[in-house]
């Protein structure tokens, strides 16, 4: 990571150490896990006295810009009534620099039994510490598991019209609502492992899985498109079934018989997988 990062944390948590507003401060992402390299930003994380909070969002950026530089970019993402995290991009030594700043009330710490803090900058009332030791909780949720078979299969459907149409763009679309979704259904072989973002979660998979699913990407043309499609289906259907027998529910076989004669109907051929 470098060094002008790792100083404007420094800056950040030395200031909010000593507001009696802040209730503590700690680190997610590869720098909270240890895996920082020289291309890494900072994740960091503020908690605020509930009836604190709106003023703090008030004065943030202005302590941000003081603190680390002038900024380029502030991006508030994901804002609810108890938190949201600020990216910005900030200017020092001749360059800029990425910062995610994430700020929450105390009782979205307290409401939120899935969120753990990987390191802990500093902790005024112990909250931080109580919520590492929490049990993870599964974020796999069997009953959506034939919802998500079911967006796969539909979106696969449509693959078909968009192909004798020659819409590559709308077929590109479907892939990335297929990929997502395929993710979703391989989530059921890793109950435990936190799923919210394909860009990570990918790396639970093994390397076999993970080179497989590269087949969902690198054309941007509709025959390409449809050819990987075929292997697409037949990953997915593998994966799919072997999922509803982990959790005894019957797949839906039918479903898929009928997206593969679609396609056939459209001028695409899958081998039949089910």
């Amino acid at each position: 990571m470098h060094p002008i990062l790792l100083e404007s944390l420094k800056r950040l948590q030395e200031y909010y150490a000593q507001d009696e507003r802040c209730l503590g401060m700690f680190l997610s992402g590869s720098i909270g896990a240890g895996t920082t390299d020289e291309w890494s930003d900072v994740d960091a994380d503020a908690v605020f006295r509930d009836e604190e909070y709106s003023t703090i969002k008030a004065e943030i950026r202005a302590v941000c810009e003081a603190l680390c530089g002038p900024l380029l970019v502030w991006l508030p993402e994901g804002e609810s009534e108890d938190n949201v995290n600020y990216a910005f991009l900030f200017e020092a030594g001749g360059r800029s620099h990425l910062f995610d700043f994430a700020v929450c009330r105390e009782r979205y710490i307290r409401n939120a039994p899935w969120l753990r803090p990987q390191r802990i900058l500093f902790d005024r009332t112990g909250l931080l510490a109580k919520a590492m030791q929490r049990t993870p909780v599964p974020c796999f949720n069997p009953t959506d598991l034939l919802h998500q078979i079911n967006i796969y299969y539909v979106y696969a459907y449509l693959s078909g019209k968009y192909f004798r149409r020659g819409d590559v763009y709308k077929m590109m679309y479907v892939q990335q609502v297929i990929f997502q979704a395929h993710l979703r259904v391989l989530n059921a072989f890793y109950p435990n492992a936190e799923w919210n973002w394909w860009a990570r979660d990918i790396h639970a998979l093994s390397p076999e899985q993970q080179t497989e699913l590269l087949v969902y990407f690198g054309s941007n043309q509709c025959q390409t498109i449809a050819g990987a499609l075929q292997n697409e289906m037949n990953l997915f259907s593998r994966d799919a079934q072997a999922a509803c027998k982990r959790y005894a529910l019957r797949y839906p076989v039918e479903l898929e018989r009928d997206v593969r004669e679609h396609f056939t109907l459209m001028g695409l051929t899958t081998q039949d997988n089910y």
